[in-house]
Protein backbone atom coordinates (compact mmCIF):
# COMPACT_ATOMS: atom_id res chain seq x y z
CA UNK A 1 0.00 0.00 0.00
CA UNK A 2 1.08 3.57 -0.98
CA UNK A 3 2.25 5.75 1.83
CA UNK A 4 -0.81 7.95 3.15
CA UNK A 5 0.14 12.09 2.45
CA UNK A 6 -1.43 15.06 3.61
CA UNK A 7 -2.66 18.10 1.63
CA UNK A 8 -4.41 21.68 2.10
CA UNK A 9 -8.16 21.39 0.24
CA UNK A 10 -8.41 24.73 -1.20
CA UNK A 11 -12.12 25.25 -2.80
CA UNK A 12 -11.58 29.17 -3.10
CA UNK A 13 -10.27 31.21 -6.14
CA UNK A 14 -8.36 34.25 -4.95
CA UNK A 15 -9.18 36.68 -7.76
CA UNK A 16 -6.60 39.30 -9.16
CA UNK A 17 -6.80 41.87 -11.97
CA UNK A 18 -6.21 45.46 -13.61
CA UNK A 19 -7.90 47.51 -15.88
CA UNK A 20 -6.95 50.31 -18.72
CA UNK A 21 -9.12 52.98 -21.10
CA UNK A 22 -7.81 54.18 -24.53
CA UNK A 23 -8.86 55.25 -27.73
CA UNK A 24 -9.32 52.29 -30.84
CA UNK A 25 -9.90 51.92 -34.32
CA UNK A 26 -11.64 49.07 -36.19
CA UNK A 27 -15.27 49.65 -36.61
CA UNK A 28 -16.17 48.95 -33.10
CA UNK A 29 -13.95 46.14 -32.26
CA UNK A 30 -15.11 43.61 -29.50
CA UNK A 31 -11.68 44.07 -27.99
CA UNK A 32 -11.91 47.68 -27.37
CA UNK A 33 -14.18 50.33 -25.49
CA UNK A 34 -14.89 53.18 -27.59
CA UNK A 35 -17.15 56.36 -27.56
CA UNK A 36 -18.37 59.64 -29.15
CA UNK A 37 -17.21 62.79 -27.52
CA UNK A 38 -18.30 66.57 -28.13
CA UNK A 39 -15.40 68.01 -29.70
CA UNK A 40 -16.52 70.98 -31.05
CA UNK A 41 -19.95 73.45 -31.46
CA UNK A 42 -21.61 74.79 -34.58
CA UNK A 43 -22.32 79.12 -34.12
CA UNK A 44 -25.66 78.00 -32.91
CA UNK A 45 -28.05 74.61 -32.85
CA UNK A 46 -28.79 73.60 -36.08
CA UNK A 47 -31.24 70.24 -37.64
CA UNK A 48 -32.61 69.73 -41.24
CA UNK A 49 -29.25 71.04 -42.38
CA UNK A 50 -26.52 69.62 -44.91
CA UNK A 51 -22.75 68.75 -43.72
CA UNK A 52 -20.52 67.97 -46.56
CA UNK A 53 -16.62 67.92 -47.05
CA UNK A 54 -13.95 69.32 -49.13
CA UNK A 55 -10.07 69.44 -49.25
CA UNK A 56 -9.91 69.22 -45.13
CA UNK A 57 -12.91 71.41 -44.36
CA UNK A 58 -15.89 70.21 -42.84
CA UNK A 59 -19.30 73.00 -43.57
CA UNK A 60 -22.92 73.04 -42.25
CA UNK A 61 -25.42 74.39 -44.79
CA UNK A 62 -29.07 76.07 -43.72
CA UNK A 63 -31.12 74.09 -41.87
CA UNK A 64 -33.65 75.05 -38.76
CA UNK A 65 -33.36 76.56 -35.20
CA UNK A 66 -36.11 77.48 -33.22
CA UNK A 67 -36.37 80.56 -34.87
CA UNK A 68 -37.28 78.79 -39.01
CA UNK A 69 -35.08 78.31 -41.47
CA UNK A 70 -31.48 79.71 -41.76
CA UNK A 71 -29.07 80.43 -44.98
CA UNK A 72 -26.15 80.06 -42.76
CA UNK A 73 -23.28 78.20 -43.85
CA UNK A 74 -20.29 77.40 -41.55
CA UNK A 75 -17.17 76.15 -42.34
CA UNK A 76 -14.13 74.24 -40.08
CA UNK A 77 -10.50 73.41 -40.71
CA UNK A 78 -10.16 69.46 -39.96
CA UNK A 79 -6.91 69.01 -38.34
CA UNK A 80 -4.51 66.25 -38.77
CA UNK A 81 -5.81 64.49 -35.39
CA UNK A 82 -9.20 64.76 -36.75
CA UNK A 83 -10.04 67.67 -34.26
CA UNK A 84 -11.91 71.10 -35.99
CA UNK A 85 -10.76 74.54 -36.05
CA UNK A 86 -13.15 77.51 -35.23
CA UNK A 87 -16.10 77.56 -37.45
CA UNK A 88 -16.55 80.45 -39.42
CA UNK A 89 -18.85 81.91 -41.84
CA UNK A 90 -19.03 81.90 -45.26
CA UNK A 91 -20.93 82.89 -48.36
CA UNK A 92 -24.67 82.12 -47.68
CA UNK A 93 -27.12 80.74 -49.55
CA UNK A 94 -29.10 83.21 -51.59
CA UNK A 95 -32.48 81.96 -49.41
CA UNK A 96 -33.41 80.09 -46.15
CA UNK A 97 -33.38 76.37 -46.68
CA UNK A 98 -34.10 73.24 -44.48
CA UNK A 99 -34.73 69.73 -45.33
CA UNK A 100 -32.55 70.26 -48.45
CA UNK A 101 -29.75 68.27 -49.73
CA UNK A 102 -25.73 69.32 -50.15
CA UNK A 103 -23.18 66.91 -51.93
CA UNK A 104 -19.49 68.19 -53.69
CA UNK A 105 -18.19 67.11 -56.72
CA UNK A 106 -15.24 68.76 -59.40
CA UNK A 107 -14.60 71.20 -56.47
CA UNK A 108 -18.28 72.63 -56.89
CA UNK A 109 -21.00 72.15 -53.81
CA UNK A 110 -24.72 71.48 -54.65
CA UNK A 111 -27.54 72.48 -52.92
CA UNK A 112 -30.39 70.96 -54.16
CA UNK A 113 -34.64 71.20 -53.50
CA UNK A 114 -35.62 72.09 -49.72
CA UNK A 115 -39.17 72.49 -48.07
CA UNK A 116 -41.39 73.55 -51.37
CA UNK A 117 -37.94 74.30 -53.52
CA UNK A 118 -37.24 72.45 -56.88
CA UNK A 119 -34.03 75.12 -57.27
CA UNK A 120 -30.38 73.46 -57.76
CA UNK A 121 -28.04 75.98 -56.48
CA UNK A 122 -23.87 75.51 -56.88
CA UNK A 123 -21.17 77.34 -55.84
CA UNK A 124 -16.97 76.80 -55.98
CA UNK A 125 -15.32 75.77 -53.06
CA UNK A 126 -11.71 77.89 -52.61
CA UNK A 127 -8.85 76.25 -51.16
CA UNK A 128 -8.86 78.22 -48.34
CA UNK A 129 -12.42 76.84 -47.75
CA UNK A 130 -14.27 79.80 -48.32
CA UNK A 131 -16.97 79.78 -51.38
CA UNK A 132 -17.83 81.36 -54.13
CA UNK A 133 -20.89 83.18 -54.76
CA UNK A 134 -23.82 81.06 -55.05
CA UNK A 135 -25.52 80.61 -58.99
CA UNK A 136 -28.69 78.63 -60.33
CA UNK A 137 -28.51 75.53 -62.61
CA UNK A 138 -31.08 73.18 -63.77
CA UNK A 139 -33.90 72.74 -61.30
CA UNK A 140 -35.83 69.38 -60.93
CA UNK A 141 -38.86 68.33 -62.57
CA UNK A 142 -40.95 69.55 -58.79
CA UNK A 143 -40.44 70.64 -55.77
CA UNK A 144 -38.79 68.14 -53.41
CA UNK A 145 -38.15 67.86 -49.74
CA UNK A 146 -37.01 64.95 -47.14
CA UNK A 147 -35.34 63.71 -50.33
CA UNK A 148 -31.92 62.03 -50.51
CA UNK A 149 -29.43 63.21 -53.50
CA UNK A 150 -26.04 61.63 -53.98
CA UNK A 151 -23.39 61.07 -56.86
CA UNK A 152 -21.78 58.38 -58.45
CA UNK A 153 -19.67 58.10 -61.65
CA UNK A 154 -20.07 62.03 -62.77
CA UNK A 155 -23.99 61.51 -62.15
CA UNK A 156 -26.50 63.42 -59.41
CA UNK A 157 -29.28 61.15 -58.45
CA UNK A 158 -32.54 62.46 -56.13
CA UNK A 159 -34.04 60.01 -54.38
CA UNK A 160 -37.96 59.88 -53.14
CA UNK A 161 -38.89 62.79 -51.12
CA UNK A 162 -41.86 64.65 -50.04
CA UNK A 163 -43.49 66.61 -53.73
CA UNK A 164 -46.62 68.17 -54.35
CA UNK A 165 -48.09 64.49 -54.90
CA UNK A 166 -47.23 63.55 -51.72
CA UNK A 167 -44.69 60.76 -50.93
CA UNK A 168 -42.71 59.72 -53.43
CA UNK A 169 -41.00 56.62 -55.18
CA UNK A 170 -39.63 58.64 -57.46
CA UNK A 171 -35.73 58.59 -58.79
CA UNK A 172 -34.27 61.16 -61.42
CA UNK A 173 -30.65 61.62 -62.22
CA UNK A 174 -28.30 64.17 -64.34
CA UNK A 175 -25.14 64.35 -65.54
CA UNK A 176 -22.72 66.95 -63.97
CA UNK A 177 -20.64 69.24 -66.63
CA UNK A 178 -16.98 70.66 -65.51
CA UNK A 179 -18.08 74.06 -65.14
CA UNK A 180 -20.89 72.99 -62.14
CA UNK A 181 -23.77 73.12 -64.46
CA UNK A 182 -26.10 70.23 -64.99
CA UNK A 183 -27.91 68.74 -67.78
CA UNK A 184 -31.67 67.81 -68.43
CA UNK A 185 -33.07 65.69 -65.17
CA UNK A 186 -33.91 62.33 -66.54
CA UNK A 187 -35.93 59.39 -64.96
CA UNK A 188 -34.80 56.24 -63.76
CA UNK A 189 -35.60 52.71 -61.68
CA UNK A 190 -38.02 54.19 -59.13
CA UNK A 191 -37.77 53.04 -55.07
CA UNK A 192 -39.65 49.91 -54.04
CA UNK A 193 -41.57 52.30 -51.97
CA UNK A 194 -42.63 55.60 -51.69
CA UNK A 195 -40.46 56.86 -49.24
CA UNK A 196 -39.29 60.10 -46.95
CA UNK A 197 -36.87 61.04 -44.16
CA UNK A 198 -35.06 57.93 -45.23
CA UNK A 199 -30.92 57.40 -46.10
CA UNK A 200 -29.06 56.33 -49.35
CA UNK A 201 -25.06 56.45 -50.22
CA UNK A 202 -23.06 54.64 -52.70
CA UNK A 203 -20.62 51.96 -52.22
CA UNK A 204 -18.48 49.27 -54.28
CA UNK A 205 -21.14 49.99 -57.66
CA UNK A 206 -24.30 50.37 -55.76
CA UNK A 207 -26.81 52.09 -54.67
CA UNK A 208 -28.19 51.81 -51.11
CA UNK A 209 -31.16 53.01 -49.06
CA UNK A 210 -32.34 52.37 -45.76
CA UNK A 211 -35.26 53.18 -43.51
CA UNK A 212 -37.63 56.03 -43.98
CA UNK A 213 -41.12 57.43 -43.60
CA UNK A 214 -43.76 56.29 -46.57
CA UNK A 215 -44.84 52.77 -46.70
CA UNK A 216 -45.18 50.99 -44.07
CA UNK A 217 -43.17 48.23 -44.91
CA UNK A 218 -40.50 50.50 -45.95
CA UNK A 219 -38.61 51.19 -42.42
CA UNK A 220 -38.09 47.82 -42.45
CA UNK A 221 -36.06 47.37 -45.39
CA UNK A 222 -32.80 48.04 -46.70
CA UNK A 223 -32.60 48.31 -50.81
CA UNK A 224 -30.28 48.44 -53.01
CA UNK A 225 -29.24 48.42 -56.90
CA UNK A 226 -26.51 48.60 -59.50
CA UNK A 227 -25.24 51.71 -60.64
CA UNK A 228 -24.97 51.38 -64.46
CA UNK A 229 -22.56 53.26 -66.79
CA UNK A 230 -25.11 55.36 -68.05
CA UNK A 231 -26.63 56.73 -65.34
CA UNK A 232 -29.47 54.45 -64.95
CA UNK A 233 -30.51 52.06 -61.77
CA UNK A 234 -30.81 48.08 -62.16
CA UNK A 235 -33.87 46.29 -60.55
CA UNK A 236 -33.64 47.28 -56.77
CA UNK A 237 -33.25 44.01 -54.25
CA UNK A 238 -33.69 43.95 -50.80
CA UNK A 239 -31.18 42.68 -48.46
CA UNK A 240 -30.72 42.65 -44.38
CA UNK A 241 -31.74 45.53 -41.93
CA UNK A 242 -30.93 45.78 -38.36
CA UNK A 243 -34.65 46.79 -36.92
CA UNK A 244 -38.36 47.33 -37.67
CA UNK A 245 -38.06 51.24 -37.36
CA UNK A 246 -35.88 54.01 -37.82
CA UNK A 247 -36.91 57.25 -39.98
CA UNK A 248 -34.58 61.16 -39.60
CA UNK A 249 -31.22 58.78 -39.02
CA UNK A 250 -27.83 59.11 -40.95
CA UNK A 251 -26.26 56.24 -43.02
CA UNK A 252 -22.29 56.73 -43.63
CA UNK A 253 -19.56 53.88 -44.61
CA UNK A 254 -16.07 53.94 -43.31
CA UNK A 255 -13.15 50.44 -43.59
CA UNK A 256 -15.66 48.41 -45.24
CA UNK A 257 -18.62 48.71 -42.93
CA UNK A 258 -22.16 50.65 -43.19
CA UNK A 259 -23.32 52.25 -40.51
CA UNK A 260 -26.50 53.75 -39.08
CA UNK A 261 -26.55 55.93 -36.73
CA UNK A 262 -29.36 57.28 -34.60
CA UNK A 263 -32.85 58.88 -35.37
CA UNK A 264 -36.34 59.99 -34.73
CA UNK A 265 -35.98 59.03 -30.56
CA UNK A 266 -33.50 56.76 -30.58
CA UNK A 267 -29.99 57.35 -29.72
CA UNK A 268 -28.83 53.73 -31.71
CA UNK A 269 -26.07 52.91 -33.80
CA UNK A 270 -25.76 49.73 -35.97
CA UNK A 271 -23.08 49.02 -38.70
CA UNK A 272 -23.22 45.72 -41.08
CA UNK A 273 -20.35 44.78 -43.75
CA UNK A 274 -20.38 45.72 -47.02
CA UNK A 275 -20.02 42.29 -49.30
CA UNK A 276 -19.40 42.77 -53.00
CA UNK A 277 -22.51 41.33 -54.41
CA UNK A 278 -24.58 43.92 -52.87
CA UNK A 279 -25.66 42.12 -49.68
CA UNK A 280 -24.96 43.21 -46.44
CA UNK A 281 -24.11 40.99 -43.76
CA UNK A 282 -25.81 40.90 -40.41
CA UNK A 283 -26.39 44.19 -38.34
CA UNK A 284 -24.66 44.40 -34.97
CA UNK A 285 -25.30 47.19 -32.38
CA UNK A 286 -21.91 49.00 -31.26
CA UNK A 287 -21.68 51.77 -29.09
CA UNK A 288 -24.93 54.50 -28.95
CA UNK A 289 -24.65 58.09 -29.49
CA UNK A 290 -24.86 59.45 -25.68
CA UNK A 291 -28.19 61.73 -26.60
CA UNK A 292 -31.07 60.91 -29.31
CA UNK A 293 -30.51 62.43 -32.18
CA UNK A 294 -32.47 63.19 -35.40
CA UNK A 295 -32.43 65.37 -38.57
CA UNK A 296 -28.63 65.58 -37.79
CA UNK A 297 -25.37 65.15 -39.84
CA UNK A 298 -23.05 62.38 -40.04
CA UNK A 299 -20.38 62.18 -42.16
CA UNK A 300 -16.85 60.35 -42.66
CA UNK A 301 -13.28 61.96 -42.71
CA UNK A 302 -10.80 59.41 -42.84
CA UNK A 303 -11.88 56.70 -41.01
CA UNK A 304 -12.89 59.37 -38.53
CA UNK A 305 -17.11 59.41 -38.18
CA UNK A 306 -18.31 62.71 -36.76
CA UNK A 307 -22.04 63.58 -36.15
CA UNK A 308 -23.57 67.26 -36.32
CA UNK A 309 -26.50 69.14 -35.15
CA UNK A 310 -30.01 68.07 -34.88
CA UNK A 311 -32.44 67.80 -32.38
CA UNK A 312 -33.58 65.86 -29.29
CA UNK A 313 -36.62 66.39 -29.15
CA UNK A 314 -36.05 68.93 -26.73
CA UNK A 315 -34.26 71.98 -28.49
CA UNK A 316 -31.94 72.30 -31.60
CA UNK A 317 -28.24 70.53 -30.99
CA UNK A 318 -25.06 72.61 -31.75
CA UNK A 319 -22.68 69.42 -30.74
CA UNK A 320 -20.16 68.26 -33.16
CA UNK A 321 -19.68 64.49 -32.20
CA UNK A 322 -16.39 62.86 -33.14
CA UNK A 323 -16.11 58.78 -32.82
CA UNK A 324 -13.24 57.55 -30.70
CA UNK A 325 -12.22 54.10 -32.23
CA UNK A 326 -10.87 53.50 -29.37
CA UNK A 327 -11.80 56.11 -26.61
CA UNK A 328 -10.60 54.19 -23.41
CA UNK A 329 -8.74 50.59 -24.10
CA UNK A 330 -9.34 47.83 -21.03
CA UNK A 331 -6.33 45.88 -21.58
CA UNK A 332 -7.16 43.46 -18.53
CA UNK A 333 -10.86 43.58 -19.60
CA UNK A 334 -10.88 43.50 -22.87
CA UNK A 335 -14.12 42.84 -23.98
CA UNK A 336 -17.33 43.93 -21.63
CA UNK A 337 -19.22 41.15 -21.98
CA UNK A 338 -16.77 38.65 -20.62
CA UNK A 339 -15.69 37.85 -17.21
CA UNK A 340 -11.99 38.65 -15.99
CA UNK A 341 -10.82 37.55 -12.40
CA UNK A 342 -9.97 40.80 -10.70
CA UNK A 343 -10.65 43.01 -7.98
CA UNK A 344 -8.73 45.97 -8.65
CA UNK A 345 -8.69 48.60 -10.81
CA UNK A 346 -6.58 50.83 -13.42
CA UNK A 347 -7.55 52.72 -16.09
CA UNK A 348 -6.41 55.54 -18.82
CA UNK A 349 -7.71 57.41 -21.43
CA UNK A 350 -6.24 57.67 -25.10
CA UNK A 351 -3.71 60.57 -25.66
CA UNK A 352 -5.56 61.63 -28.76
CA UNK A 353 -8.70 62.33 -26.28
CA UNK A 354 -7.64 65.77 -25.69
CA UNK A 355 -8.24 67.11 -21.99
CA UNK A 356 -8.18 71.13 -22.08
CA UNK A 357 -10.45 70.82 -18.95
CA UNK A 358 -9.74 67.65 -17.62
CA UNK A 359 -12.46 65.12 -16.74
CA UNK A 360 -14.73 63.53 -14.16
CA UNK A 361 -15.25 59.54 -13.66
CA UNK A 362 -16.82 57.16 -11.22
CA UNK A 363 -17.30 53.34 -11.07
CA UNK A 364 -20.70 51.94 -9.57
CA UNK A 365 -23.05 49.44 -10.85
CA UNK A 366 -25.35 50.83 -12.96
CA UNK A 367 -25.05 51.07 -15.95
CA UNK A 368 -26.67 54.75 -16.97
CA UNK A 369 -25.28 57.02 -13.85
CA UNK A 370 -24.88 61.18 -15.03
CA UNK A 371 -22.02 62.66 -13.39
CA UNK A 372 -21.71 65.87 -11.93
CA UNK A 373 -19.11 67.63 -9.90
CA UNK A 374 -20.74 65.86 -6.69
CA UNK A 375 -20.95 62.84 -7.16
CA UNK A 376 -17.61 61.90 -9.01
CA UNK A 377 -14.08 62.61 -9.03
CA UNK A 378 -12.37 65.45 -10.94
CA UNK A 379 -8.50 64.69 -12.09
CA UNK A 380 -6.70 66.05 -15.16
CA UNK A 381 -4.70 62.72 -15.13
CA UNK A 382 -5.08 60.83 -18.42
CA UNK A 383 -3.67 57.76 -16.59
CA UNK A 384 -4.75 56.53 -13.03
CA UNK A 385 -4.07 53.32 -10.96
CA UNK A 386 -6.26 52.28 -8.02
CA UNK A 387 -3.64 50.02 -5.47
CA UNK A 388 -5.72 50.06 -2.77
CA UNK A 389 -9.49 52.36 -1.99
CA UNK A 390 -11.47 51.12 -5.25
CA UNK A 391 -11.59 47.40 -5.43
CA UNK A 392 -14.15 45.39 -8.02
CA UNK A 393 -16.32 42.20 -6.50
CA UNK A 394 -18.33 39.89 -8.44
CA UNK A 395 -20.38 41.02 -10.73
CA UNK A 396 -20.96 43.78 -13.65
CA UNK A 397 -19.52 47.06 -12.89
CA UNK A 398 -19.00 50.33 -15.19
CA UNK A 399 -16.60 53.13 -15.28
CA UNK A 400 -18.48 56.68 -15.88
CA UNK A 401 -16.07 59.43 -17.17
CA UNK A 402 -17.31 62.82 -18.77
CA UNK A 403 -14.79 65.34 -19.75
CA UNK A 404 -15.39 68.59 -18.53
CA UNK A 405 -15.88 71.88 -20.25
CA UNK A 406 -14.05 75.38 -19.49
CA UNK A 407 -16.57 76.10 -16.80
CA UNK A 408 -15.13 72.95 -14.71
CA UNK A 409 -18.62 71.32 -15.39
CA UNK A 410 -18.96 67.23 -16.19
CA UNK A 411 -20.33 66.56 -19.79
CA UNK A 412 -21.75 63.68 -22.17
CA UNK A 413 -21.17 61.08 -19.59
CA UNK A 414 -20.04 57.72 -21.20
CA UNK A 415 -20.48 54.52 -19.75
CA UNK A 416 -18.09 51.50 -20.27
CA UNK A 417 -18.86 48.03 -18.42
CA UNK A 418 -16.53 45.23 -17.49
CA UNK A 419 -17.27 42.13 -14.99
CA UNK A 420 -15.29 40.34 -12.18
CA UNK A 421 -16.22 36.50 -11.41
CA UNK A 422 -14.96 35.75 -7.95
CA UNK A 423 -17.05 32.77 -7.61
CA UNK A 424 -14.70 29.78 -6.78
CA UNK A 425 -15.49 26.65 -9.07
CA UNK A 426 -16.83 23.67 -7.28
CA UNK A 427 -16.06 20.23 -7.16
CA UNK A 428 -18.02 17.29 -5.74
CA UNK A 429 -17.53 12.97 -6.62
CA UNK A 430 -20.03 10.47 -6.34
CA UNK A 431 -17.50 8.04 -6.09
CA UNK A 432 -14.90 9.66 -3.98
CA UNK A 433 -17.16 12.22 -2.10
CA UNK A 434 -14.26 12.11 1.39
CA UNK A 435 -11.33 13.24 0.85
CA UNK A 436 -10.21 11.63 4.14
CA UNK A 437 -11.82 8.53 2.92
CA UNK A 438 -10.25 4.96 0.94
CA UNK A 439 -12.47 4.06 -1.80
CA UNK A 440 -11.88 0.61 -3.94
CA UNK A 441 -13.43 2.26 -6.86
CA UNK A 442 -10.74 3.05 -9.76
CA UNK A 443 -12.92 5.20 -11.24
CA UNK A 444 -12.90 8.39 -10.22
CA UNK A 445 -15.86 10.89 -11.22
CA UNK A 446 -16.39 14.46 -10.86
CA UNK A 447 -18.86 16.90 -11.04
CA UNK A 448 -18.45 20.85 -11.53
CA UNK A 449 -20.22 23.73 -10.54
CA UNK A 450 -19.80 27.17 -10.53
CA UNK A 451 -18.11 26.76 -14.13
CA UNK A 452 -17.80 30.09 -15.60
CA UNK A 453 -18.21 29.80 -19.85
CA UNK A 454 -16.01 33.11 -19.90
CA UNK A 455 -13.12 31.70 -18.36
CA UNK A 456 -10.70 28.90 -19.07
CA UNK A 457 -10.48 25.60 -16.93
CA UNK A 458 -7.05 23.28 -17.28
CA UNK A 459 -6.32 20.74 -14.92
CA UNK A 460 -3.81 17.61 -14.22
CA UNK A 461 -3.82 14.40 -12.26
CA UNK A 462 -0.91 13.60 -10.17
CA UNK A 463 0.54 12.02 -6.99
CA UNK A 464 1.39 15.40 -5.46
CA UNK A 465 -0.21 17.74 -3.33
CA UNK A 466 0.40 20.93 -5.14
CA UNK A 467 1.46 21.32 -8.97
CA UNK A 468 0.04 24.14 -10.70
CA UNK A 469 -1.52 23.65 -13.82
CA UNK A 470 -0.63 25.82 -16.45
CA UNK A 471 -2.12 27.14 -19.88
CA UNK A 472 -0.75 24.37 -21.85
CA UNK A 473 -2.63 21.65 -19.45
CA UNK A 474 -5.35 19.59 -19.97
CA UNK A 475 -8.60 21.73 -21.04
CA UNK A 476 -11.57 21.55 -18.41
CA UNK A 477 -14.39 21.31 -21.01
CA UNK A 478 -16.78 19.26 -19.73
CA UNK A 479 -19.08 19.50 -16.13
CA UNK A 480 -18.96 16.32 -15.64
CA UNK A 481 -16.38 13.33 -16.31
CA UNK A 482 -15.20 9.89 -15.32
CA UNK A 483 -11.40 9.21 -15.01
CA UNK A 484 -11.15 5.10 -15.27
CA UNK A 485 -8.41 2.72 -14.05
CA UNK A 486 -7.31 4.50 -11.11
CA UNK A 487 -3.96 3.20 -9.88
CA UNK A 488 -4.02 2.65 -5.64
CA UNK A 489 -3.03 5.10 -3.84
CA UNK A 490 -3.66 9.06 -2.71
CA UNK A 491 -3.99 11.04 -5.97
CA UNK A 492 -4.80 14.72 -6.79
CA UNK A 493 -7.03 16.66 -9.47
CA UNK A 494 -5.54 20.03 -9.88
CA UNK A 495 -7.32 23.14 -11.56
CA UNK A 496 -6.52 25.99 -12.32
CA UNK A 497 -8.71 29.01 -13.91
CA UNK A 498 -7.79 31.19 -16.38
CA UNK A 499 -9.36 34.42 -18.12
CA UNK A 500 -8.81 35.32 -21.64
CA UNK A 501 -5.83 37.69 -21.41
CA UNK A 502 -3.72 34.64 -19.58
CA UNK A 503 -4.96 36.56 -15.53
CA UNK A 504 -5.41 33.29 -12.78
CA UNK A 505 -6.65 32.62 -9.97
CA UNK A 506 -5.16 30.27 -7.12
CA UNK A 507 -5.42 26.62 -8.51
CA UNK A 508 -7.78 23.76 -6.39
CA UNK A 509 -6.46 20.56 -5.42
CA UNK A 510 -9.26 17.66 -4.46
CA UNK A 511 -7.30 14.50 -3.49
CA UNK A 512 -8.88 11.45 -3.93
CA UNK A 513 -7.88 8.07 -2.30
CA UNK A 514 -8.31 4.52 -4.03
CA UNK A 515 -7.11 1.42 -2.25
CA UNK A 516 -6.43 -2.31 -3.05
CA UNK A 517 -9.64 -4.16 -2.73
CA UNK A 518 -7.28 -7.49 -2.25
CA UNK A 519 -6.06 -5.41 1.07
CA UNK A 520 -7.97 -4.76 4.22
CA UNK A 521 -9.67 -0.64 3.86
CA UNK A 522 -6.81 1.76 5.55
CA UNK A 523 -7.94 4.51 8.24
CA UNK A 524 -9.32 8.09 7.20
CA UNK A 525 -6.24 10.34 6.44
CA UNK A 526 -6.18 13.66 8.31
CA UNK A 527 -7.36 16.77 6.52
CA UNK A 528 -5.60 19.82 7.66
CA UNK A 529 -7.87 23.08 6.94
CA UNK A 530 -6.19 25.42 8.97
CA UNK A 531 -2.67 25.49 9.65
CA UNK A 532 -0.50 28.81 11.31
CA UNK A 533 3.81 28.46 11.41
CA UNK A 534 5.78 30.95 13.00
CA UNK A 535 8.72 31.04 10.34
CA UNK A 536 10.82 32.12 13.27
CA UNK A 537 10.38 29.09 15.54
CA UNK A 538 12.74 26.48 13.48
CA UNK A 539 14.46 25.14 16.37
CA UNK A 540 18.46 24.25 16.27
CA UNK A 541 17.33 20.52 15.95
CA UNK A 542 15.09 21.63 12.87
CA UNK A 543 12.09 20.99 14.62
CA UNK A 544 8.97 23.90 14.27
CA UNK A 545 6.94 25.06 16.49
CA UNK A 546 3.47 25.00 15.25
CA UNK A 547 1.39 28.55 16.97
CA UNK A 548 -2.68 28.83 16.06
CA UNK A 549 -5.07 25.65 15.60
CA UNK A 550 -4.76 22.48 13.81
CA UNK A 551 -7.91 20.82 12.83
CA UNK A 552 -7.85 17.47 11.80
CA UNK A 553 -11.09 15.60 10.27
Amino acid sequence: MKSTKLSTIMFSIIIVLAMMLSCQNNPFAENYRDGFVSISKLPQGVYDHQCFTNNGFIYSAGGKNDNGSIDKVWYAKINLDGYLGDWIETTSLPYAVNSHQCFTANGFVYCVGGKYRSNVLYARINSDGTLDNWLETKSLPYYVYNHQCITANGFIYCVGGVTSEGESSKIFYSSLKSDGTLVNWQETTSLPFSAENHQCLTANGFIYCAGGEGNEEWPQKVWYASLNSNGALGKWQETNFAYSYVNEHQLCITDGYIYCLGGFLTSKVYHANLNTDGTLGTWQRTTSLFYEDYSHQCITVNGIVYCIGGHNNEYPINNVLMHFNPFIIMPTHPNGNNYYITNKCQFSLSDRVKLPYGYYYKIDNEYDTLLNASNSKYTTNQSLQFTSGISVEHGTHYLHIAIANKQNIPQDTLHFKFKTYMNAIEVSSQTHPNQSEWYDNTSFQIELNNKNSNLTYRYILDDYPSTIPTSSSALVDFTNYVFVNQLPGTHYLHIQVFDEIGGKGQPLHFRYNIYDSDEPKPAPLPVVTELNVNPTSVTKDGTISIEGTIEIK
